[in-house]
């Protein structure tokens, strides 16, 4: 079993290139663990023109008390 990282760019924003596959065996491996009463997990799909288009201003970095690491 392998697991897909994806780049932190928010405090609990990933970015992550999976292939329809690995985003289907994501959700499965997810669902379980978040509570739909309180938790939000959003999923958006970006098209390849979209993802051309991706704009970033500022190059600040994430400072992080919490020391774990989060794979997807």
């Amino acid at each position: 079993m392998s697991l897909y990282s994806g780049e932190r760019v928010q405090y609990s924003v990933f970015e992550c290139r999976l292939t329809p596959q690995q985003l289907d065996r994501l959700r499965d491996r997810v669902r379980p663990l978040i509570a739909p009463e309180e938790d939000s997990l959003r999923i958006y799909v970006l098209c390849a023109e979209c993802q051309g288009r991706i704009e970033s201003l500022g190059t600040g970095t994430i400072e992080l008390e919490d020391p774990d690491v989060y794979l997807l």
